[in-house]
């Protein structure tokens, strides 16, 4: 069998769906910055997947890169906004108030102390 016909791995990603489920594991296993790789890869594979950007932020937030993590997390409710989650509205509730809370527990860390 020649490389380029290869069959993947058993645990190898070929999906957005599947380095949505690496980056989680990754990110639990506190290797974020492999996590932040896999919710990119499956970014450029399905941009329009919102559990991707939250997740690239979740990872973002624990490297501390935290302007970029808002802007993912407002990436999460803009889409959810524009109803791009209209098949699961319960999910799109629960995703859109979890990056709210993220966005304000991101501003009460970054604002100057008085």
């Amino acid at each position: 069998m020649t490389p380029e016909n290869a069959t993947p791995a058993k645990n190898t990603p070929s999906t957005a769906a599947d380095f949505v489920t690496q980056g989680w594991a990754e990110h639990v296993n506190g290797e974020h910055a492999n996590s932040e790789a896999s919710f990119r890869k499956a970014l450029e594979l399905n941009s329009q997947l919102i559990e991707a950007y939250y997740g690239l932020a979740m990872a973002l937030k624990s490297q501390n890169q935290l302007q970029p993590a808002m802007e993912a997390f407002e990436k999460v409710i803009a889409a959810i906004n524009a109803d791009q989650m209209k098949e699961d509205p319960a999910r799109a509730s629960i995703l859109r108030n979890l990056a709210i809370t993220q966005i304000e527990f991101i501003r009460k860390q970054t604002e100057p102390h008085s």
